[in-house]
């Protein structure tokens, strides 16, 4: 339902099945008008605040966007934990299910950017809070331009001598620059604490979200701005121009000397589950590049013992309490790939997170246990890094009424 004007009509004996007397029309009421109204949020200017509690976990805003103008938006959460979620549609409502853009990131703050529509028009916001056991403040501000950088990823590298896998001292790295609104002009430069700027040796210009570019640190021979091999560790200021307009990230590209990938897992489990088939449950996958070089994206797999019932797909685990042929998709063991920002497929950056929830539909038959088992596993492409394996108890009874906290068990390589 959209902003507007709503009546409300009641009507008794829809079908005339009672007769009355004088045949009177006096079976329909209604009401009306009822306004409904979304919190209008107003571009470039201060944040608005609200907070989100369990009872109240989703809040509306509403933003006019000008024929092609770029957005940003900024959600910032200032609770001691949880999570909180963005979701953006153009002229709908929007749901966790089915959003134009969404930000989930694990922890409570997120950021979208988005090129409007040609003709214009508004879209609409929801902010959800997830994972909430109190009162959970934020602030949720918006930018309007021509254009806006969301980030650059990879955004370390490390020129290990001798390294085997995706970086060495002679090897030139790939930088992907991801935003909205770039095109053939756009350029980037970047500025360490010496203070000498440092431009690409390639751009390419892909699209009005990507730029990619090719950054000679070692001794590659590509030639640009500087020598090559003058990249010394330590953080760079990157900024991105269009005209006569400019961004700059802070610490936006760090070259470290010496370093590996580090992959951390937590596998969150609710506090009890009911053995209930098909009660719909969430489990959460959370997943971290910890270390300071990239790694092939992990195959994650989740096994359920005592025949609990999992599936990685929410529209199966919504759609098998109406649909029993669905039961077919579901089984005791799913496996999800972790691609972390997505900015490089199939490839984990240094510093990607991720958040993956898989679905328990209870048991398969009752087995009468009072707890079951849910273990985390997985394997990448190359066998100098193994997924970390975890294991987190389930406690098999009804869910309870009051908010319980979230077990995790947590593994690392």
């Amino acid at each position: 339902m959209l902003p507007g004007n709503y009546h409300f009509v009641i009507r008794a004996d829809i079908y005339n099945q009672e007769k009355e007397g004088a045949d009177e029309a006096n079976n329909q009421i209604a009401f009306g008008p009822l306004p409904l109204i979304v919190r209008a949020l107003a571009a470039n200017g201060p944040a608005l605040s609200g907070t989100l509690t369990p009872a109240n976990r989703s809040q509306y805003y509403a933003i006019q966007l000008a024929p092609g103008e770029s957005l940003r938006l900024n959600l910032k959460g200032h609770a001691a934990s949880g999570v909180n979620e963005l979701h953006v549609s153009f002229e709908t409502i929007p749901t966790r299910l089915r959003a134009d853009y969404s930000g989930t990131n694990p922890g409570q703050d997120q950021q979208i950017v988005l090129t409007g529509a040609a003709s214009g028009g508004t879209y609409y916001l929801l902010v959800y809070g997830d994972q909430i056991n109190g009162a959970s403040p934020y602030d949720l501000g918006a930018e309007t331009g021509d254009f806006f950088v969301s980030g650059i990823t990879p955004n370390k590298h490390v020129n290990n001598t001798g390294t085997r896998l995706w970086s060495s001292a002679r090897t030139p790295v790939n930088v992907t620059v991801s935003g909205v609104g770039f095109d053939a002009s756009t350029s980037v430069e970047f500025r360490g604490r010496d203070g000498v700027v440092r431009t690409p040796n390639q751009a390419r210009f892909l699209s009005p979200e990507t730029l990619t570019l090719v950054l000679d640190l070692g001794d590659g021979g590509l030639g640009g701005s500087v020598p090559a091999g003058t990249w010394p560790p330590g953080f760079y200021d990157a900024t991105v121009r269009k005209g006569a307009r400019s961004f700059t990230l802070p610490r936006a590209f760090e070259v470290t000397e010496y370093g590996g990938p580090n992959l951390q897992t937590h596998l969150v489990v609710p506090g009890a589950v009911s053995p209930g088939f098909p009660v719909k449950q969430t489990l959460w996958i959370e997943y971290e590049n910890t270390g300071l070089m990239a790694m092939p994206a992990p195959l994650l797999k989740v096994t359920a013992s005592e025949g609990g019932l999992l599936t990685a797909d929410e529209a199966v685990a919504i759609g098998v309490r109406t649909n029993p042929g669905l039961r077919a998709a579901l089984s005791s063991t799913v496996q999800v790939m972790a691609p972390g920002s997505g900015a490089t497929p199939g490839i984990l950056q240094a510093g990607d997170t991720g958040r993956i929830p898989i679905f328990y539909l209870g048991l398969a038959r009752d087995t009468g246990a009072g707890q079951g088992a849910v273990r985390l596993s997985g394997a990448v492409a190359h066998s100098r890094w193994a997924a970390p394996r975890s294991r987190a108890t389930l406690r098999l009874a009804s869910i309870s009424a009051r908010p319980t906290p979230l077990p995790r068990a947590s593994g690392s390589t």
